[in-house]
Formats: C-alpha cells, sequence, structure tokens
C-alpha cells in the first residue's frame, strides 16, 4: 500500500507541477513569440526570417484556436492531482476520508487522461504538419545564396520528421496508457484492501 501511495503521490506533484507550467506556458506564449520576433536570428537571412515569422504565426494560430480546450483541462488535472496527493497522503496516514478521496481522485485522473491525451495527439499532430510543411521553404531560404539543398535533403528531413512524429505518438500513447494502467491497478487494490 506504502509503495502505491507513494508513486501516486508523485505522479500527483507532477500533475499539479505539469499544469501549472503548462497554463503558464499558453498564458504567456504570444509574449514570448512577439520577444522572439524582435530578435533576429543569428546568421538567418531575411527570407529565412520571413519564412520562420510566418511559422510562429501558424503555430500562434493553432495554440489559440487550441487554447479554450487545454486551458480547462489543465485545471482539471490540477484539481483531480491535488486530490490524488492529498488522498494518498490520507491513506498513508490511515485517515478515515483518504481513500474516498483517492479512489475519487483515481476516477478523475482516468476521465482526464480520457479528454487530454486525443487533444494531445490531435494538436501535436497539427503543430508538427505546420513545421512540416515550412521546413522545406526554410531549408531553401537558410542553404547557400541561390542553391538548392542537397539532392535527398528535403527527404531525408521529411523522413526524420515523420519518425520523430512517431515517437513523439508513441510516448504520448504509452505515457497516457501506463498512467491510467496503474490508475486502475490503484482502484482495484484499495478496492481489496477494504
Amino acid at each position: 500500500m506504502t509503495a502505491v501511495c507513494v508513486l501516486l503521490i508523485l505522479l500527483g506533484a507532477m500533475g499539479v507541477l505539469g499544469s501549472l507550467l503548462q497554463v503558464g506556458s499558453m498564458l504567456i506564449a504570444e509574449r514570448m513569440q512577439s520577444f522572439a520576433a524582435g530578435v533576429q536570428g543569428p546568421g538567418l537571412s531575411p527570407e529565412a526570417q520571413e519564412i520562420q515569422q510566418r511559422m510562429n504565426e501558424r503555430m500562434m494560430d493553432l495554440l489559440r484556436g487550441w487554447r479554450p480546450v487545454f486551458l480547462p483541462l489543465y485545471g482539471v488535472n490540477l484539481v483531480v492531482s491535488g486530490v490524488l496527493v492529498d488522498g494518498a497522503i490520507g491513506v498513508l496516514q490511515r485517515f478515515a476520508r483518504g481513500k474516498v478521496l483517492l479512489i475519487v481522485g483515481l476516477w478523475g485522473a482516468l476521465g482526464y487522461l480520457l479528454l487530454h491525451t486525443p487533444a494531445n495527439l490531435i494538436y501535436a499532430a497539427k503543430s508538427m504538419g505546420i513545421v512540416q510543411e515550412f521546413t522545406p521553404e526554410l531549408m531553401r531560404a537558410t542553404g547557400p545564396q541561390g542553391d538548392a539543398p542537397p539532392a535527398g535533403a528535403e527527404e531525408v528531413m521529411q523522413t526524420t520528421m515523420m519518425v520523430t512524429r512517431f515517437l513523439a505518438f508513441g510516448w504520448i500513447l504509452i505515457w497516457s496508457l501506463g498512467q491510467a494502467a496503474f490508475y486502475l491497478f490503484s482502484i482495484f487494490y484499495l478496492r481489496k484492501r477494504a
């Protein structure tokens, strides 16, 4: 029981911290973007800077569109993660309400994962799609003036981006499924120990 509770405290603390960082980054993203737009990239041609700016604007548009989805989700995760931490500490201290809080928190965490994981996958696909769209243009603009990229460079970059997308999606799914499995195990374990 102690090991399960300690892991739930760690996952809950990670959820609280992660939610706070995500909300903070979403709220200051536009300010950071406008600051970065004023800084000239070292060694980038004006054409490359313009392409980079267009790509960043598309990414900000995407973020603005998804902000109404993610901010409430991160708010839910903040509360659910706090309940997980409180419930797990309560169970360790043998408080009567600890077990009830922990089970409620675990079901809440499962609900959050069911909502957040698909949204996260869709957002990741769209943001990677934007980067993939601008990469060939950016490669041509950053090469030696007037020269095309080396033969096969665009194909290598596209393949690299596909592998990156596969790894990112794999990580999102593995992490989410791993958490869900542990939460379900914890619910059944707690009910068995009644």
